[in-house]
């Protein structure tokens, strides 16, 4: 049983996180060479909400769109400029454990984010095609769903780390919950960012079983 605790919620020391090579990537210009921090924040119980992405530096890197109402598009992640899709996030169905196929503007499927099934938590699959064979990241939550660590299952390697936060007086002022993540350089952030919004909504299907 998980037991609430305030430290559980604070940031977290940043990890360092080693390089991948060759690079994972599927939206061009979104692999960085060096490890970067993103924040993802959202509005609680909006309809419709439009969030930027932000880097350490307070550069916006994405443009989040959704509606709580969605039934086949769960998000749509743009550019910066929140002007360019990069693809949309579309529920895959019918299905026993929730599937996103991650789609480009002419529905090609980029990549595919699956559940697993975990007897306690959340694990997440994330399939890329490549021409040397699909690339797989493995998304798994800890310490009682507050964090979750991301792994390329070709090399056992955590390429990003997810720390949650809800009580953070800037946060309950705006009425907003953030994601903070570390990206290892290499790794396409965009494909992150669709992990960690996949894992918040599963956070809230088990919230509703």
């Amino acid at each position: 049983m998980c037991l609430f605790d305030d430290d559980a919620l604070d940031w977290e020391p940043l990890q360092l996180l080693d390089s991948v090579s060759p690079p994972i990537q599927v939206v061009r210009g979104y692999v960085r060479d060096e490890q970067t921090t993103l924040e993802i924040r959202k509005k609680i119980m909006m309809i419709e909400e439009t969030s930027v992405v932000m880097d350490g530096r307070r550069r916006p890197v994405a443009t989040i769109k959704g509606n709580a109402f969605w039934f086949n598009t769960f998000k749509a992640i743009y550019d910066a400029d929140g002007t360019v899709l990069l693809f949309k996030m579309r529920y895959d169905w019918p299905s026993f454990q929730r599937r996103f196929s991650c789609e480009d503007e002419q529905g090609r499927e980029l990549f595919r984010i699956k559940r697993k099934f975990k007897w306690c938590g959340i694990k997440l699959i994330a399939t890329i095609p490549s021409t040397v064979g699909d690339l797989t990241l493995q998304l798994t939550d800890v310490d009682c769903g507050h964090a979750a660590k991301i792994k390329d299952l070709r090399s056992g390697a955590v390429v990003a780390t997810i720390s949650y936060a809800l009580w953070r007086s800037d946060l309950v002022l705006q009425n907003r919950e953030a994601y903070t993540v570390n990206v290892a350089g290499g790794v396409d952030l965009s494909v992150i960012v669709a992990l960690c919004l996949a894992w918040d909504q599963a956070k809230e299907d088990n919230r509703q079983e």
